[in-house]
Formats: structure tokens, C-alpha cells, sequence
């Protein structure tokens, strides 16, 4: 099964099946959110999600976003007919456990 680029280059199309779809995701993900553990987050009052995490309440709230992620993720990979990325890496990155 082959499904269209979401990518143009210029007037060209190309087409790239599943596999590779997935991993071009994947990489815009994991670029996406290459920072995300040092940044401000309004969800977090603003708190970088490693200051966050040094509360109780606050780990409550990264995980709780972590996982808002991983089921929007596993959605829209439904809906698109590939394999869904995994959020493992923040939760590496931030050394806690789901």
C-alpha cells in the first residue's frame, strides 16, 4: 500500500509508502520535542517539565501530559495507517517511570 507524501517539493509530488511515511514522522517528532524537557510549558505553570517534576503534583502533570501525547499519537497513526511513534524518549529523558 502506498500512500502520498505529505511533502512537496515544488510542483513535484512523490509517493512513499508506510514504513517510510512512519519514519519521517517519527523524526519530526522526535525534532519537535528535542527540547521540550527544558522549555516553558503553560500546562506547567510555566515550569520546565524537569522543574516540574520535583513536586509531587507537578510529576502528576508531565506524566499526565506524556500520556495526552502518546494517545493523541497512537490516534492520528490510526487514522493514518502507520505505526505509531512512541514518547518513550521524554520519559527517558526525564528519568520517570509511566
Amino acid at each position: 500500500m502506498r500512500i502520498q507524501s505529505i511533502l512537496r517539493v515544488g510542483w513535484q509530488r512523490r509517493f512513499i509508502d508506510l514504513q517510510e511515511f512512519s519514519k519521517l514522522i517519527e523524526g519530526v517528532i522526535r525534532k519537535s520535542y528535542a527540547n521540550w524537557c527544558d522549555e516553558s510549558i503553560p500546562a506547567l505553570s510555566n515550569k520546565t517539565p524537569r522543574q516540574a517534576i520535583q513536586t509531587s503534583a507537578g510529576l502528576e502533570r508531565v506524566k499526565g501530559l506524556l500520556r495526552s501525547y502518546q494517545a493523541g499519537e497512537k490516534e492520528q497513526a490510526k487514522e493514518q495507517g502507520r505505526a505509531e511513534v512512541s514518547y518513550d524518549f521524554l520519559w527517558i529523558a526525564l528519568d520517570i517511570k509511566s
